[in-house]
């Protein structure tokens, strides 16, 4: 039986079709359109990179603030209904169509008169996240990571939300997690565990070491383009631990190893002080006592 890593190496890159959109806002369907669309093959080769004129929204400072992209520079911009005959044309050819939170481009698409050839279809947003992603217990799902991230994890550097850009980052993450040795091994969803402190905690098993903090600490949240900022635990990140050859200490471990070790620390300060009391050096104590507490409230946030 083929695996499916095994499907996806056989398409040559001339069959693959990789995509990017930058819109004016999150709302396929609606009040927001498309104000650019690239395309490459499988290898990053550019098959179309244009961009549009909005035929409803005149302004979208948001989404400009975002990507760049002002009402000025697509003034003289056909609009995408002109070109939906080529789209079609590109997209038909493929035999597969990979992209990075994919469903948001081909919503943006179908919206903008865009006919979808029924073709094999991988989100590498979703497949990463499977891969090396948190588990978000909340919403019962891997979490999901902004494309700057994960190609930071593969050692590609690149200027993000130019549709061209996002779309050759895109390529090249398809391309690396094909050839991650992590891919497509199955994933157990972790299991909550509490230690001897009383804290809940993620366990992931065997697999533990695919658990993977990125430096930004970004998440996609409900299947939009919108980001939710997790605050960074500098612990949690080691730059060794972001090579996926590394062979150590992972990140998880090394966060809950230092969190006791802070508060066992915080205990013997505070014995140490309770000495400093019984032998009148009361001055010194209270500093201990103050010191020794932050330090086992620290080790337990």
């Amino acid at each position: 039986m083929t695996s499916k890593i095994e499907r996806l190496q056989s398409y040559e890159p001339s069959e693959i079709v990789v995509l990017d959109t930058e819109t004016t806002g999150l709302a396929s369907g609606g009040n927001d359109e498309i104000l650019s669309v690239s395309m490459t093959d499988g290898d990053g080769n550019v098959l179309l990179d244009e961009m549009y004129k909005p035929t409803h929204r005149k302004r979208w400072p948001k989404a400009e603030s975002i990507n760049g992209i002002s009402p000025a520079m697509v003034a003289d911009k056909q609009p995408i209904s002109a070109d939906v005959p080529r789209i079609e044309s590109i997209l038909k050819k493929a035999k597969l169509i990979v992209g990075y939170n994919l469903e948001f481009d081909l919503d943006f698409l179908e919206a903008a008169g865009v006919e979808m050839p029924r073709r094999a279809k991988i989100d590498v947003m979703k497949e990463f996240a499977r891969t090396h992603g948190e588990y978000d217990s909340y919403h019962e799902d891997w979490r999901w990571y902004k494309l700057v991230d994960v190609a930071e994890y593969y050692d590609y550097g690149f200027e993000p939300h130019s549709s061209l850009e996002d779309t050759k980052a895109t390529a090249f993450c398809f391309r690396s997690l094909l050839e991650d040795p992590w891919y497509g091994e199955p994933r157990r969803k972790p299991r909550k565990v509490v230690d001897e402190y009383g804290e809940e905690y993620l366990d992931y098993g065997d697999d533990e070491d695919r658990v993977w903090y990125p430096s930004s600490r970004m998440m996609l949240e409900s299947g939009s383009i919108k980001q939710a900022e997790i605050p960074a635990k500098p612990s949690e990140i080691d730059s060794d631990a972001i090579n996926q050859n590394s062979t150590t200490e992972t990140p998880s471990k090394s966060y809950k190893a230092g969190k006791k070790a802070l508060r066992v620390l915080g205990v013997v300060i505070l014995a140490i002080a309770a000495l400093m009391v019984s032998a009148g050096q009361s001055a010194m104590a209270i500093f201990l006592l103050v010191l020794g507490a932050a330090f086992i409230v620290g080790g337990r946030k």
